[in-house]
């Protein structure tokens, strides 16, 4: 079960942070709803803002490998046990032209893996 917002939007005035920051928010939600959300962290930021996240995604060694394969078939079966949280690619997601990223990497907790990214706002 994906969080899918019929609407998105996050209180604050356009252009005004200089950071955004998502832990294990994106591998809640929709492909819409994480495009909606970018949308507004890129619209809350000021030009060079950075945007921070972390979420859940695929693995890269063999435990972390079995780890988010059986998690992927675990959330298309009975995803309300997951919390409807799935494996996703954030590097995939933050490709459009307003994110320059600037680090993603793949961290590997207990076979748990987890990408984080830190992308700058293109633009001014």
């Amino acid at each position: 079960m994906l969080l899918d917002p019929p609407a998105l939007e996050l209180p604050g005035d356009t252009g005004t942070f200089d950071r955004f920051v998502a832990a294990y928010v994106f591998d809640l939600l929709s492909p819409q709803a994480g495009e909606a959300l970018l949308g507004e962290a890129a619209r809350l930021l000021v030009p060079g803002g950075l945007l921070g996240v972390v979420s859940l995604t695929k693995g890269t060694t063999i435990s972390s490998r079995i780890v988010s394969s059986g998690w992927e078939a675990i959330a298309k079966r009975w995803p309300s046990l997951l919390g409807g949280c799935q494996p996703i690619e954030l590097r995939d997601l933050i490709s459009g032209p307003e994110w320059a990223i600037e680090h993603c990497d793949v961290a590997v907790k207990f076979g748990v893996p987890s990408e984080v990214v830190i992308a700058r706002l293109v633009g001014g």
